[in-house]
């Protein structure tokens, strides 16, 4: 990768934002960060209309068939793993 091409700047964009720890102070300069994804996240003012455009974005959902993804648990036995390389004579 050169150091200009666009994918190197936003990388690049993205981690001086962290480690500056900037923060957006509208919604609108959060959208212009890439914290707020446009054409997914919405940005409503109207504070009586807020519960209403989040139950209308949940309904959209669950009519598409939305479902809560399923926890993968991964248990690794970590003394277990040491010991079975250890029989295998794998060098210390």
């Amino acid at each position: 990768m050169h150091i200009d091409e666009p994918d190197s700047i936003t990388l690049k964009n993205r981690f001086l934002q962290i480690a500056t720890a900037k923060v957006a102070t509208s919604a609108h300069e959060a959208m212009e960060m890439g914290i707020f994804r446009k054409g997914q996240d919405h940005i409503v003012l109207n504070q009586s209309r807020r519960i209403a455009k989040a139950k209308e974005e949940v309904l959209k959902l669950y009519n598409a068939g939305y479902t809560q993804a399923t926890l993968l648990k991964i248990i690794i036995f970590f003394f277990d793993i040491i010991y079975c390389f250890s029989i295998k004579g794998i060098p210390k």
